[in-house]
C-alpha cells in the first residue's frame, strides 16, 4: 500500500529523468514515469495540465491521483511512427506500450510497495497543489542558457503558445511572454527560453505555505556539490541515502570532465550537475545567449536568491 507520494518534476530538460532513478532506489519504492504524457492517462488531454482549468478539474485531479496511487490508469493506445523510431521499436511499442505503461504494469505488480515516485516534469504545474492533495514535490531546477542549449541540441519545439494561452487564462498574463510568442515559437531556443520563464514565474510563487511540500534541487545555486545536494534532499525527505546511490555519486564523481552529449542524445547518466549545466557555450551562439539573456536574467536571479535565502 502506498503510504508515501513524491512527484519529481521541474521544467523539461531540467534532470527530472536522473532524479527519478535515484528516488526510486528508495526501500520499499515504485516508481512511474511521465503518466501525464503524451503516452500516459486518457484523461490527460492537455500539455502540462493545471489543475482547476476547464479542461483538468480539481475534482479529475483528485481522481487521477487516487488512481495513480492504487495503479489503476488507463493509458492512451501506444504507437510510434515507424519513420522515426524504425520497424522494430514501432512494432514493439504497439505491442507492450511506452516506458509510461510499462513502468504501471512494473510498479502494480511490485511487492511490499510503500513510496510512490512519480517522475514527470508534465507535472510542473501541480506542484503546488501537493500540501492539499498529500504529496511532496522534488523541483530540478536548470539555469536558462542550459535550458535552452537542451532544445536546440534535440530540435525540440514546445508548444509554447498553446501553453501560454491555458496559463494565462487559469493563472493570469505574463506580458513577458505574450509579448514575444510571435517572434518566438516557431524557434527551439526562443521558445523554449519563454517555457522556462513560464514554469519558473509559477515556480517562484509558492507560498510559505505550499514551500513546505516543495524542495528545489538546485546544488550549484547552493554552493554544494552533487553528493551534498542529495544528502539535503534526503534529509528533506526524511530517509537515509541508499548506499547505491552514494557509491553512483562517487563514481560519476571521479569520471572526470564530460563534454556535450552527442547528437540527440536524451539522456548522459555520467554527467553531474555542474557539467550538465555548463555546456551549453558550446551549443548556443552569442545571439542565442542574448535572446535567453534578455527574456530570462532577472527571473532567474530572482530565483536564486530566493533558493539560497530558504525561501524555496
Amino acid at each position: 500500500m502506498i503510504s508515501e507520494t513524491i512527484l519529481v518534476t521541474g521544467a523539461p530538460r531540467s534532470g527530472t529523468t536522473p532524479m527519478g532513478d535515484v528516488l526510486r532506489r528508495l526501500p520499499g519504492a515504485v516508481s512511474l514515469y511521465e503518466p501525464m504524457g503524451l503516452s500516459g492517462d486518457r484523461r490527460i488531454t492537455v500539455r502540462m495540465p493545471m489543475p482547476g482549468e476547464p479542461d483538468f478539474s480539481e475534482a479529475q485531479f483528485e481522481e487521477f491521483l487516487s488512481d495513480m496511487r492504487r495503479f489503476r490508469l488507463k493509458f492512451r493506445s501506444q504507437g510510434r511512427p515507424i519513420e522515426q523510431v524504425g520497424h522494430v521499436r514501432a512494432v514493439a511499442t504497439r505491442v507492450v506500450g511506452t516506458r509510461a505503461p510499462i513502468s504501471h504494469r512494473v510498479a502494480k505488480l511490485t511487492p511490499g510497495k510503500k513510496t510512490l515516485v512519480w517522475k514527470d516534469p508534465l507535472a510542473v504545474f501541480c506542484t503546488r497543489h501537493g500540501k492539499s492533495h498529500g504529496f511532496r514535490s522534488v523541483v530540478t531546477v536548470r539555469p536558462p542558457l542550459a535550458s535552452a542549449a537542451s532544445y536546440k541540441r534535440l530540435l525540440w519545439l514546445p508548444k509554447i503558445r498553446k501553453i501560454y494561452g491555458r496559463y494565462a487564462a487559469q493563472l493570469g498574463p505574463v506580458p513577458e511572454v505574450a509579448s514575444r510568442l510571435d517572434e518566438l515559437e516557431a524557434n527551439p531556443v526562443g521558445a523554449s527560453a519563454l517555457l522556462w520563464h513560464l514554469i519558473h514565474r509559477f515556480l517562484l510563487e509558492v507560498s510559505a505555505e505550499e514551500a513546505t511540500s516543495v524542495h528545489f534541487f538546485a546544488p550549484q545555486v547552493r554552493d554544494q556539490s552533487d553528493r551534498e545536494g542529495y544528502e539535503s534532499l534526503f534529509d528533506w525527505l526524511g530517509h537515509p541515502m541508499p548506499s547505491t546511490v552514494a557509491r553512483s555519486l562517487e563514481e560519476r564523481a571521479m569520471m572526470g570532465d564530460a563534454t556535450a552529449p552527442i547528437g540527440r542524445q536524451v539522456h548522459d547518466w555520467n554527467r553531474t550537475s555542474q557539467q550538465a549545466n555548463s555546456y551549453w557555450s558550446s551549443v548556443l551562439s552569442e545571439d542565442d545567449v542574448r535572446l535567453v539573456s534578455d527574456i530570462n536574467d532577472g527571473l532567474w536571479k530572482s530565483l536564486q536568491t530566493s533558493i539560497r535565502d530558504h525561501r524555496l
